[in-house]
């Protein structure tokens, strides 16, 4: 554990516990009536499938294959950032693994096995990226309700006792930097490889 996940731990515990208290206790007032509905949205995006199927499926239609590369390489973009690189360097251990209240409520709502570390949420960070990336480059009124998607995703986490609320605002700002990287990077390459094409073709012509 790094020097920054135990200050993350410590410094911020009253606001993490404030939270956590919060989804305990809707795990109890529903004696456990959330907690399927809960497992499921985050399965929708464990490894980040769910937003890798969304855009491979934009990748299919001409009107929308812009949009889908843009959230493929979000959700690259977030993996590198996230599970590649800044957990490897916080090493901030999951609740129920450094405190006994959260390990007996992570028991509570079934004790989900999870990778060790914690800090940045991998799930909100491949669903705010993908999202994000959405919304950016498929300019509809109705996308910015997709933003649903990454506020409920953000509370499954919690409510399965795996993630700290600070894991899942971190898991916000690494999407959400992930898209607009990948939006940018996808309106070059959109422009960039067009051209490189006709420049061979009128070489070999």
């Amino acid at each position: 554990m790094s020097q920054f996940a135990q200050w993350l731990d410590h410094a911020l515990y009253d606001f993490d516990h404030l939270f956590l208290s919060f989804f305990h206790w809707l795990y109890e007032v529903g004696d456990g009536f959330f907690t399927p509905f809960f497992s499921f949205i985050t399965f929708f995006c464990n490894g980040g499938w769910s937003m890798l199927a969304m855009g491979a499926i934009l990748l299919v239609f001409p009107k929308t294959r812009k949009a889908g590369f843009a959230v493929l390489l979000a959700v690259a973009f977030g993996g590198l950032i996230t599970n590649q690189t800044i957990k490897p360097l916080v090493l901030r251990y999951r609740p129920f693994q450094t405190w006994e209240e959260y390990r007996l409520w992570w028991e509570a709502v079934g004790g989900l096995e999870v990778g060790e570390f914690s800090f940045p949420s991998g799930h909100t960070t491949s669903a705010m990226a993908g999202i994000t990336a959405l919304v950016i480059s498929h300019r509809k009124k109705w996308m910015p309700l997709s933003f649903i998607f990454v506020v409920l995703m953000g509370m499954s986490r919690n409510y399965l006792m795996v993630h700290y609320p600070t894991d899942i605002i971190g898991g916000v700002i690494s999407g959400g930097v992930a898209a607009i990287l990948a939006v940018i990077a996808t309106h070059y390459i959109w422009i960039g490889v067009p051209k490189l094409y006709q420049k061979i073709k009128t070489k070999k012509a």
